[in-house]
């Protein structure tokens, strides 16, 4: 800070202060900027990761698959894992594999039902060792 004698000096002081306030502002506003674009990709996984793992009513089908996914996690889990990852981990996998399927569910209820009207076709379908005529007056 210069020494003020006179009333012009006091209003230059005035103008190099808010000039450098002005500057100071700016790059506290460049550093916010920086800080938010950093921060960015962790909420948008948080985001994801907290509406993957919010609790939602499935359905039994989902659950029961969570269910069994997540005792196939504990029980795979080695003898030495950590025991709070042991008592975490199957919880997490459950709820995560639940409302994935429940997110998911018309498209994995169409593609089982393709599956088995493929398998019943093939079943139904002759393999050439009858005529399809004859065999009704066989039966």
């Amino acid at each position: 800070m210069n020494k003020i004698e006179s009333m012009d000096a006091l209003r230059l002081e005035k103008i190099r202060l808010r000039l450098e306030l002005e500057e100071t502002e700016d790059k506290l506003k460049e550093d916010m900027n920086w800080i938010v674009q950093g921060v960015l990709p962790l909420k948008i996984v948080s985001k994801s990761l907290s509406k993957l793992m919010d609790p939602k009513d499935n359905g039994l089908v989902s659950e029961g698959i969570g269910t069994g996914v997540g005792m196939l996690v504990s029980k795979l889990l080695p003898r030495r894992t950590f025991w709070i990852a042991k008592l975490f981990l199957p919880g997490i996998v459950k709820r995560l594999t639940a409302n994935i399927i429940g997110d998911n569910q018309e498209g994995i209820t169409n593609t089982i039902k393709s599956m088995i009207g493929r398998l019943k076709s093939q079943k139904h379908k002759h393999n050439g060792l009858y005529d399809s005529s004859t065999a009704q007056e066989q039966y």
